[in-house]
């Protein structure tokens, strides 16, 4: 790319290079350069997912470009029939490992498989830098365990998680004593707020589990708001 005026463009790249004179002739190609045309292609993919997944065009190579953007925060609604789940798993593997806040709805989508759902969750228990996290989704009871499981199993997601908010189907006892087991083992020590509900009250974890959990969270100081809290 040149700009209107010459010398405009080699102070900007030596900005970019953070030289000292800005003066210098920069290179023609640098390793910086590199990474900052990655994160601007991620950058301008990220806000088009909708976009890219109801034309059919998401793809492995529309997730690579998504997951160098070392973009901070996702929040997208993903209601739309064309997200099944050979789409949700190009989404789980574009989310960038710097992630601070991830927010994505797909509830109510008939497309949508349990196995699709399963690639989401486990994707965002394996996000180092995430302090908060939304999912609304089918097949949450699945899916809530298998998120508490990687934590378990990889010791990396979840340090720095403040903000937990599942907002799902069939959040079954099951659910409950995943969530249990994750806080107790320590594998959620930021976490501050946990959020779960079951838009169908009547397939929720069963009252006693949910006040066990209630129970361990306040142990934890973590404020707990479910079906069954207060």
């Amino acid at each position: 790319a040149n700009a209107t005026v010459a010398s405009d463009k080699k102070h900007i790249l030596n900005c970019f290079l953070e030289a000292e004179d800005l003066e210098q002739t920069p290179p023609d190609t640098s390793t910086v350069y590199d990474e900052l045309n990655q994160r601007l292609r991620g950058k301008l993919i990220m806000p088009m997912w909708l976009t890219l997944c109801n034309a059919d065009l998401l793809d492995e190579k529309c997730a690579t470009v998504a997951s160098t953007s070392r973009a901070l925060e996702w929040e997208i609604n993903m209601r739309t029939p064309a997200f099944g789940e050979k789409q949700a798993q190009f989404t789980a593997q574009a989310f960038p490992p710097t992630l601070q806040k991830l927010d994505m709805d797909w509830m109510f989508n008939d497309s949508m498989t349990e196995a699709g759902t399963i690639y989401m969750y486990e994707a965002a228990a394996r996000l180092e830098n995430l302090k908060y996290l939304r999912f609304v989704s089918d097949h949450g009871y699945v899916a809530v365990v298998r998120f508490c499981n990687v934590l378990n199993e990889t010791q990396q997601g979840g340090k720095h998680l403040e903000d937990i908010d599942f907002n799902s189907s069939e959040v079954k006892d099951e659910a409950g004593e995943a969530l249990i087991g994750a806080i107790e083992q320590g594998h959620l020590p930021a976490l501050t707020y946990l959020s779960i509900f079951d838009y169908d009250e009547e397939r929720y974890m069963s009252q006693e589990v949910h006040t066990r959990l209630q129970q361990v969270c306040e142990t934890k100081e973590i404020v707990l708001r479910g079906q069954w809290s207060d």
